[in-house]
């Protein structure tokens, strides 16, 4: 057989597999547009306008470059190949086509200097990187400058880092300490001129204090026979499975008073709340926990409060509530004490995650019961109580996780009802109706919704709506259109059976919220959130919180309307997130793959994607991408082929920057959605 009969064989099999198997074959159509064009310029040295010149980019199959000179033809590249081009002294301006798998092209260009004077008037700009401590961002602006090399004075031995005026980059230092950082500016000739900056690298240690950052110093000093040190969690289990942990040793016989002095970077800021969390194990529950906040510089200043262990031999979280102290003082030192009051007996205590605490969301419609950090106080008269606990009917209309339940004790009120009170009046702009998801014992019997004002109980509107089924949940939508929704109204009061005195049956209410005049549609996947009369009810956990907003950044791979902001707020937990439950359990039909659009201020951060079962939290899968791209949408594949997708699951979550105490970032994410 010839050779080029076997060529076309192998063309023909690998056509045909392909037409099997789409995972052969790209979808070209899909292929992003040529994006983060850039071009380096390197010039010799010595007179003769030889400069290098290096196209990049993303998404690039091909360049095309163009010098600029008017005597050349351009010139196609592969990405990562560069081209040499002699040029007389003068300025040019460099052009650049690249072009993707499907023959799109994007355009670039970028003046090129030519001389052979030494550059002048050079201005070098060193900032720190935001959100790293240990990282520098330089820029630098000259005249006659073709390009600048970086020296960021770590390695006698480094290369320098060549950029271009207007592009910054970055150097993350291994440690700190204070360093000399040098810019040169090249032209075209042999004389070049340089600046040097002094940086100082600090990365002090802030609350969260989590012990988790091998880049940190944590310095403990103990008194009165304490001893203190950081070392490795010895029962990663229950509310903390974090790696490392602080360690405090009350010697045998040590002082009442003995305990450790930790000094912050900075004073804390008491500005949105005024609680400290911290994490604890004690081998003996009931002792006494001290923390003591000092001045960094008169001891005389201080504010202390004291909390006792409720467990022993088991992680705990303890909040410190010092909203009676002074507050107006700077504070930066933390001092700890366990089982104050009594002399060390040889025992050790744990501690971990110091952090400011408090700023939790407010309680508001949607009322969906499914967040873990919200307590929500429904108070019930007239012989009914009220409590959220575990769907004891997770099927149908609603497999949430967690409802409210209301129990008409036998011979209770026939106005016996439950009644909540929201921090602040509800807000009728998004509608003039309020739905509410029941399941009653009994078909045919009142639902009565009423409203009150705060302060005054003769400002109010109700509206009854009856049950239609028995045994399983249904939606009851209460019209307030005739209503004066003017007034303000933030307790929420509701009534079953009304009119008839209690049996001791038990009723369930659930997703309490505004609604529109039309029904709303299966929350199910995908999620665009482009609909404004469906409710995307998220929960926010561990300090985070999540609502629909306009797109902040409608261009590139996501022009949508809406999209889905997630805050992850300054000191929440390195595992706060966000979640939302579904109408029913996600049907996969063969396909492994989950994608989402994100945006983040931060490129390289992980994104955790998680999917749990409505009623079990045991009962879970998750995979984690990492985010590749700054200040720019990107879409990220999740898979999920390892996973049992036969399970039932109806939670999706999201955690950005997962496994890193939050700093008050926004993120964004929109179109969840799976593939094969």
């Amino acid at each position: 057989m010839q050779p080029t009969t076997i060529l076309y064989f192998l063309f023909l099999f690998v056509l045909v597999s392909g037409c099997n198997d789409e995972m052969f074959l790209p979808a070209l159509e899909d292929a992003e547009a040529p994006s983060e064009l850039s071009l380096d310029f390197s010039i010799t040295p010595d007179n003769t306008g030889t400069t290098t010149i290096r196209p990049g980019g993303r998404g690039v199959t091909s360049f095309s470059v163009d010098f600029g000179d008017g005597g050349s033809a351009p010139v196609t590249l592969a990405p990562g190949a560069s081209i040499t081009h002699v040029y007389p002294e003068g300025v040019y301006t460099v052009s650049l086509e690249a072009m993707n798998i499907n023959g799109e092209t994007t355009s670039y260009s970028e003046e090129l200097t030519v001389s052979f004077q030494a550059p002048e008037n050079l201005e070098v700009t060193v900032v720190p990187t935001p959100g790293n401590p240990l990282s520098i961002d330089v820029s630098a602006t000259a005249d006659l400058e073709t390009n600048f090399l970086a020296y960021f004075g770590e390695d006698p031995d480094e290369e320098p880092v060549s950029f271009q005026e207007g592009e910054t980059v970055s150097h993350e230092y291994a440690a700190t300490g204070t360093y000399e950082v040098r810019v040169a500016a090249l032209s075209g000739g042999s004389a070049r001129v340089e600046d040097t900056v002094t940086v100082t690298i600090d990365n002090p240690v802030l609350l969260p204090l989590t012990f988790e950052d091998p880049t940190k110093t944590y310095t403990f000093i103990g008194f009165g026979g304490a001893t203190a040190e950081v070392v490795d969690n010895p029962d990663a289990s229950g509310i903390n499975t974090s790696a490392r942990v602080g360690k405090l040793t009350k010697s045998q016989g040590s002082e009442v008073w003995a305990g450790t002095v930790f000094e912050l970077g900075a004073p804390i800021d008491f500005s949105e709340t005024q609680q400290l969390s911290m994490k604890v194990w004690s081998p003996q529950a009931g002792i006494s926990v001290l923390l003591k906040l000092e001045n960094a510089t008169d001891g005389d200043i201080f504010a202390e409060v004291t909390v006792n262990t409720t467990v022993a031999d088991q992680w705990e979280e303890l909040t410190f509530d010092f909203s009676g102290a002074d507050l107006g003082q700077s504070y930066s030192k933390l001092v700890l004490f366990f089982d104050f009051g009594t002399a060390g007996t040889g025992a050790d205590y744990y501690f971990d995650e110091v952090a400011l605490t408090g700023g939790r969301p407010e309680v508001s419609l949607p009322l969906t019961f499914e967040s873990t950090d919200l307590t929500y106080e429904w108070i019930g008269f007239g012989g009914a109580t009220a409590e959220i606990v575990d769907n004891p009917d997770a099927r149908g209309l609603n497999i949430s996780g967690r409802v409210g339940k209301l129990n008409k004790s036998e011979g209770s009120e026939v106005w016996a009802g439950a009644v909540l009170q929201l921090p602040r009046p509800i807000d009728f702009t998004a509608g003039n109706q309020i739905a509410v998801k029941v399941w009653s014992p009994q078909a045919g019997i009142p639902v009565l919704l009423k409203l009150e004002n705060a302060d005054n109980p003769d400002i109010f509107l109700e509206v009854t709506v009856n049950t239609t089924v028995a045994n399983q949940w249904e939606e009851l939508t209460f019209d307030l259109s005739g209503a004066d929704l003017s007034r303000d109204y933030a307790k929420v009061v509701l009534f079953f059976d009304f009119g008839t005195a209690g049996t001791g049956a038990d009723y369930y209410f659930d997703d309490i919220r505004l609604a529109g005049g039309s029904e709303p549609t299966e929350l199910v996947l995908p999620l665009t959130f482009e609909s404004t009369d469906q409710t995307y009810p998220f929960s926010g956990f561990g300090g985070a919180s999540a609502e629909v907003i306009d797109n902040p950044d409608a261009s590139g791979l996501n022009p949508s309307n809406r999209v889905v902001k997630l805050n992850k707020g300054q000191g929440s937990e390195v595992w706060a997130g966000a979640v939302i439950a579904l109408s029913r359990p996600i049907d996969f039909a063969g396909r492994q793959t989950a994608r989402v659009k994100v945006w983040s201020p931060r490129a390289n951060i992980p994104v955790l994607f998680k999917l749990e079962n409505g009623t079990d939290g045991n009962v879970f899968l998750e995979a984690t991408a990492n985010t590749t791209v700054a200040n720019q949408w990107e879409e990220l594949t999740f898979d999920l082929s390892g996973a049992d997708l036969s399970r039932d699951y109806s939670k999706v979550v999201l955690f950005f920057d997962f496994g890193t105490a939050g700093t008050g970032t926004d993120y964004y994410f929109d179109d969840i959605r799976l593939t094969q």
